[in-house]
């Protein structure tokens, strides 16, 4: 017995210093370390993936809501976002990851990253998604559950801003050069902005604290003299830069189809009917379909035979020859009834004997239009002259080059030319006065007026912009009287090329008739 005792003491003095097997004790200090290590990677790239998912519903609903904004009351186009969130996360595999509370609309101030809720404005849309415990659909974990976290939550938010292209209804914007020489005044938030480049002489004044902007891509694409900054207040404060690509004839192309739509932002609230009136300003006999009126002062020649189509010289705002209407009760002048029993002078029942006359306009003026009517025009030799006078609430269209007499005056009215030659629009001087597009009236609301046209437009001294935009496919030459740009705006896929002395300045009210696009919602950088 005491031979076994020491036999076992002595193995356990032997087993007490040997150092054999220790390496599997620290495999087991590896092992959990590693497992810790391995659930920590598993798990975060979980909750990456699980965020990510997030981050694309938020961006994809916010871009969706302030897109249908354009055309949709706040609720539907919260609705919208929500909808198109629930595609990319379906509620049947990741629960409810946006409410109607976590998408609204207002401003955003893009220097301190702060966004203002006001549900009226629609500058910006802000949208938050979220799997939270308390929703049922927090994010769960693989293997951190076996130390205590089982569940995350995860939140994600995205700001949309409307996409405005700079000065694009509010100023000069040009795809290729802006040159505004020198001696102007530029005031009350007016804007330029420029694809290519900004060219300026000096003596130029900048209001910038009336937000005055001046906008090109680079501070490289700012072209002015040596001494330019001294010699034009305020230049440096008002230039900002940035890349704001724009499709000007795409933009126009929108324009022709929306001014016939009466579902399109583009019709214009002063038209009262959609239909086209053809007006033949060929000079050529009326065919019909102008506007015309037949007031009865033609030579009636209605015959038993051509009782029903009489010939009349129609006496219409068409001043052409239109086909003669009948009298409905007695329509045979060489047999009356006792109703109209005079075929020479018929009373009251018998008022259109000699015919409604005029699709034809030889002499184009104020008079061959209707107001409130949309007009094709045709002429003849390519050219059509638009004569002195007040053009008021009338849309027209024609394929020819427009050609503005002195004293033409565009109140509340859109001359659109398809014509893409570099004068397809042209104005000269005189004493009546240049070109006047929109109405002078103290930047009262209502009263623009815009000449669209696929190619250039050249127009002399005193042309005035009051509410007035033009939108060209090319470039814009214009000179302008002092004080003539009020509410002005000029778009133009080629250059703009402007004047001197004279004062440039916005007019909200009369913005209200420009011609504008959104351009693409973007994210908030």
């Amino acid at each position: 017995m005491p031979t076994n005792l020491k036999t076992l003491k002595a193995q356990i003095a032997r087993h007490r210093q040997c150092e054999e097997g220790a390496i599997s004790i620290l495999n087991l200090y590896f092992i959990m370390a590693m497992a810790i290590f391995g659930g920590i990677a598993v798990d975060v790239s979980n909750l990456v993936v699980a965020k990510n998912q997030l981050q694309v519903a938020a961006d994809v609903a916010a871009h969706a809501a302030m897109t249908s904004r354009r055309t949709m009351d706040v609720d539907d186009a919260k609705a919208e976002g929500i909808r198109f969130a629930k595609l990319n996360m379906p509620e049947n595999r990741f629960g409810d990851v946006l409410r109607a509370e976590h998408v609204q609309f207002g401003s955003y101030n893009q220097s301190t990253k702060i966004f203002t809720v006001d549900n009226d404005l629609d500058d910006a849309v802000w949208v938050k998604t979220d799997r939270l415990l308390e929703n049922a659909n927090p994010v769960s974990s693989y293997l951190l559950k076996l130390v205590g976290f089982g569940t995350f939550d995860v939140r994600t938010t995205a700001v949309y801003l409307k996409g405005d292209i700079p000065c694009l209804g509010d100023g000069f914007y040009a795809d290729g050069r802006v040159d505004m020489q020198s001696n102007n005044n530029f005031m009350n938030g007016f804007c330029i902005r420029s694809n290519s480049r900004v060219e300026l002489n000096n003596g130029n004044f900048f209001e910038h604290e009336d937000g005055v902007i001046v906008s090109m891509p680079t501070p490289a694409d700012l072209v002015i003299p040596g001494s330019g900054y001294s010699q034009n207040t305020g230049l440096r404060e008002a230039e900002r830069y940035g890349h704001y690509p724009f499709d000007v004839d795409a933009f126009m192309a929108e324009l022709v189809a929306g001014l016939v739509d009466p579902n399109s932002p583009h019709f214009r609230s002063n038209v009262t009917n959609a239909t086209i009136i053809q007006v033949d300003a060929t000079g050529s006999n009326g065919n019909g379909n102008g506007n015309g009126n037949g007031n009865g002062n033609g030579n009636s020649n209605k015959n038993k035979s051509n009782k029903n189509n009489g010939n009349g010289n129609g006496n219409g705002n068409g001043n052409g020859n239109g086909n003669g209407g009948s009298d409905p009760v007695d329509p045979d002048p060489v047999d009356p009834d006792p109703v109209d029993p005079d075929p020479v002078d018929p009373d009251p029942v018998d008022p259109n004997p000699g015919g409604g006359g005029g699709g034809s306009c030889g002499s184009f003026g104020p008079d061959c239009l209707t107001s409130g009517r949309i007009h094709e025009v045709a002429c003849s030799g390519g050219s059509l002259s638009i004569p002195s006078g007040t053009y008021s609430n009338v849309v027209v269209m024609t394929d020819c080059e427009l050609d503005f007499a002195t004293g033409v005056i565009l109140d509340g009215s859109t001359f659109l030319t398809r014509a893409t030659g570099d004068r397809s629009v042209s104005a000269p001087s005189g004493g009546q006065g240049g070109l006047q597009i929109g109405r002078n009236d103290n930047c009262a609301a209502g009263g623009g007026a815009q000449v669209i046209t696929f190619g250039g437009m050249r127009t002399a001294a005193k042309m005035q912009l009051y509410g007035g935009q033009i939108v060209a496919a090319g470039d814009v030459k214009f000179a302008a009287q002092a004080n003539g740009f009020d509410g002005a705006s000029v778009i133009a896929g080629g250059e703009i090329d402007g004047t001197s002395n004279s004062d440039f300045g916005t007019c909200e009210a009369d913005s209200e008739d420009h011609f504008t696009s959104t351009g693409r919602a973007r994210l908030a950088g």
